[in-house]
């Protein structure tokens, strides 16, 4: 609508920025580039929230790819499972053979020769048990027990819990703590 002056009436151009807000901040998903809507000046993203990227299910199948990916050696994938340093990465830590504890738990850039370390020792994982603690801050945390084999550990019953990091995709294990128990 165009005023008998040849000016839009401000209902007009209040409207025509709403709809272009909507429609331009409103059409971005979390694999778009951010946009910029005519009435905005910062970006525009829409960011699944952390509890809807975790989920039980989610978590536990992050869970078993790692098991599976531990037992067949298989480093590309062992990689791409374990959070990097500056993304929520915390720690892998175990008790012996193969002790990591204190500042070598932490070494993100060393987890991938600790791992090809215990695979030199046929070691395997069979996950007897999960538990899905949900999701706080950005982290999806979990329990879980498992056996622990190697040609230097007869079976072996542990413990332990760790965390998914949420807020990136893929999911990947920031942490993971384990140690002996008496519970198999």
């Amino acid at each position: 609508m165009v005023t008998a002056r040849g000016k839009r009436p401000r209902v007009v151009r209040a409207a025509t920025v709403i709809a272009v807000t909507i429609v331009v901040g409103g059409a971005c998903s979390a694999n778009d580039t951010p946009h910029r809507s005519i009435a905005q000046k910062s970006p525009v993203v829409a960011t699944p929230a952390p509890a809807a990227l975790c989920t039980a299910n989610s978590v536990h199948a992050l869970v078993l790819g790692f098991v599976a990916a531990f037992n067949a050696g298989n480093q590309r994938k062992l990689q791409r499972l374990w959070a990097q340093s500056g993304n929520s990465w915390a720690w892998y830590s175990t008790d012996a053979p193969g002790a990591r504890v204190r500042n070598v738990a932490a070494d993100r850039a060393g987890l991938g020769a600790y791992f090809a370390q215990r695979h030199k020792h046929a070691e395997t994982l069979r996950l007897t048990s999960f538990q899905y603690n949900g999701v706080s801050g950005a982290l999806g945390g979990f329990e879980y027990t498992l056996i622990r084999k190697a040609d230097d550990l007869p079976a072996t019953a542990y413990g332990g819990k760790g965390d998914a990091v949420c807020w990136l995709r893929p999911l990947t294990i920031g942490t993971w703590s384990m140690a002996r128990t008496t519970r198999q």
